[in-house]
């Protein structure tokens, strides 16, 4: 009995003794964290060995939760082990006042919010960014410095320095090769290099206006998967696209893009499988690409898919070397010359099939608004046409953006600022809409003919919304006080002018602007010198003219584009090449050629007869805006 308890304590001597753990290495002896009241989590603690891997993870754990401009670590022996010491220093916590431009003329908005919290690494960011946008407009030297400047009691101006150096603009863009279309038809794929003419030129006098687009490589890439979709729709599913050359003479460049369009291929099926249900495309009889038919029906598929909350929706197009068919002889060598095209010895028939790939459907999980502080949550979610525990549609969610965006209260809010936060487990999808409020107090100047009003007076009106009590009809946030100076002709030509021969009339008034969502309990204005009378004609004329501008616009977004990534499928090439799996990128002139691959860009279509439902929108506005306000 007795040898065992001495076994025992010299078991317990053996674990608990630093002297006899020395030989495995260092023994930390204490462990003290200087500079710094954060609770902080590191692995290094007392009674462990001095592990210097553990020591430098816990150092970029630290770094990495940016609260910190340095960090220091010591260690110091002692006959009783090794003492450890963090010593951390903490970053001066600042609130953005204000942006100092440098010079004042580069002075441009950034959307930063006043009394954010910032530091050097944010104002790197900023800097970041802005630079960004110069390339993109043109300014490929940019250079952008940045600093805060500490003013008063933790804040801090952010002072940019800004060098945008020599503005590069594109003259012209010119074509090599063996381009196979017209160069003004590829020309007209351009949309951000191509110059636009405003003012028609004389021959011999004058070269007319035209505006020339800012050179950046990001547009310029932009450009060419235009021309290879382009170039895809019209059955080259060869063709090969690229920068052959770029010349710049005082600040315009000259741009060549060289174009392989190889074989003209013609189309002897088109099949759309994956979808509910599947669709055959009829071809043309010319074999030409029936690639509006295609993009319509893909676009109706991704449009059932966003109503039935799958996600996420994709689209792969396969070409596939086919027979000839056998009403082939309806192309003859006859019926090229009357179209004008070339005679040819042999054709090259394909077959496309548009396979959509099958998701499964989600429903709208958590619906959170950040960034509002005078608005509810409840004012804000009126205006949303989805719930939680519905449908995952996208285009709901876009309506649902630009009814936001028509309140007037907040900043625009686009699709890609909404943050989607997919639970595969779940299948749910999480929305964080974050919004910015917008300025409480704004004034506006409209007459005759102007922005507001077409018959109305000359007015000019100053309004500000008030704070931030009460709770639904009565949140007096979605209120505004108006002050109006109205003109008022000796023969009023309102139907609310108030007295015959006053030149000049003041209105005050408390305002609720239409807010969609809460169509009846918005729209109206108390004023005392527009009675009651007044009141229900102003109400009336503001849910009518919202009324027939929803029916005109249609009460949708627009739909995004859809880009297909087309592929041929795998099999031994016409001209004995290697296998092709997959598409990949093609540029002139830069290594082996990937055959047949490319991303077909499918345009939403716009509603119809737009231009026609914008001028009745337009009209009714103003037809309908007879009251002073």
């Amino acid at each position: 009995m007795r040898g065992q308890l001495t076994g025992t304590i010299f078991l317990l001597a053996l674990l608990l003794c630093p002297a006899l753990r020395a030989a495995d290495g260092p023994f930390i002896q204490a462990l003290q964290i200087r500079g710094s009241g954060r609770p902080v989590e590191i692995e290094t603690h007392a009674g462990q060995t001095l592990d210097r891997a553990r020591i430098a993870r816990d150092v970029r754990r630290l770094w990495a939760t940016g609260w910190f401009e340095d960090i220091r670590v010591e260690t110091s022996e002692t006959p009783e082990g090794i003492q450890v010491v963090f010593t951390l220093v903490e970053k001066p916590r600042l609130y953005l006042r204000r942006v100092v431009f440098e010079p004042e003329s580069r002075k441009r908005p950034l959307g930063l919010k006043q009394d954010a919290p910032v530091d050097a690494a944010w104002a790197q960011q900023v800097a970041a960014a802005l630079r960004r946008q110069l390339i993109e407009e043109g300014y490929a030297n940019a250079a952008v410095e940045s600093e805060l400047i500490p003013v008063g009691f933790q804040q801090a101006d952010l002072l940019l320095r800004v060098e945008p150096g020599r503005r590069t603009r594109v003259r012209e863009v010119r074509f090599s090769g063996s381009p196979g279309l017209p160069p003004e038809e590829l020309r007209r794929a351009l949309r951000s290099t191509r110059a636009r003419r405003l003012l028609p030129g004389v021959p011999g006098l004058w070269r007319g206006w035209r505006l020339f687009p800012p050179f950046s490589d990001a547009r310029l890439r932009a450009d060419l998967e235009r021309l290879r979709s382009l170039y895809l729709s019209r059955g080259y599913f060869d063709a090969r696209v690229g920068v052959a050359a770029v010349e710049v003479v005082e600040g315009k460049a000259t741009v060549t893009v060289g174009v392989n369009a190889g074989r003209r291929y013609r189309v002897r099926r088109v099949e759309v499988v994956g979808g509910d249900p599947g669709e055959e495309i009829a071809p043309h009889l010319d074999g030409s690409f029936p690639v509006r038919k295609l993009c319509h029906c893909l676009l109706e598929a991704r449009r059932t898919s966003e109503r039935q909350g799958e996600l996420p929706f994709a689209v792969r197009l396969e070409v596939q070397a086919a027979p000839e068919p056998d009403w082939a002889w309806w192309e003859s060598a006859s019926g090229r010359q009357r179209r004008g095209e070339e005679p040819s010895a042999t054709d090259s028939w394909v077959a496309l099939t548009a396979t959509i790939a099958a998701s499964p459907a989600y429903r709208v999980g958590r619906i959170e608004f950040r960034g509002h502080h005078a608005f509810s949550d409840s004012t804000l979610r009126r205006a949303l046409l989805l719930e939680e525990g519905e449908l995952f549609d996208q285009g709901r969610l876009r309506r649902s953006l630009a009814r936001l965006n028509r309140m007037g209260f907040l900043e625009p809010v686009t699709l890609s600022d909404v943050r989607a936060e997919r639970d595969p487990d779940g299948r749910r999808v999480h929305l964080i809409i974050p919004v910015k409020e917008s300025k409480r107090g704004r004034w506006s100047l409209a007459g005759p003919l102007g922005p507001l009003s077409a018959f109305g007076p000359l007015q000019f009106t100053i309004k500000s919304r008030l704070p931030a009590w009460g709770q639904g009809p009565l949140a007096l946030s979605t209120y505004n006080l108006v002050f109006s100076l109205l003109a008022l002709p000796a023969v009023g030509l309102s139907p609310l002018s108030l007295t015959a021969g006053v030149r000049w009339q003041a209105l005050v008034g408390l305002e609720r602007p239409y807010l969609p969502g809460e169509r009846w309990r918005s729209g109206f204005l108390l004023s005392p010198q527009l009675g009651w009378r007044g009141a229900l004609t102003s109400y009336g004329f503001t849910q009518a003219r919202q009324a027939a501008g929803a029916a005109l616009q249609g009460g949708s977004a627009f739909d995004a584009d859809l880009y297909v990534a087309a592929q041929w499928r795998a099999g031994e090439r016409e001209d004995g090449g290697a296998e092709t799996t997959a598409a990949g990128p093609s540029v002139v002139g830069a290594g082996p050629a990937f055959f047949g691959a490319g991303v077909l860009r499918c345009q939403a279509r716009k509603p119809s007869w737009k231009w026609l439902r914008a001028a009745g929108a337009v009209a009714a506005n103003l037809l309908l805006t007879a009251t002073p306000l």
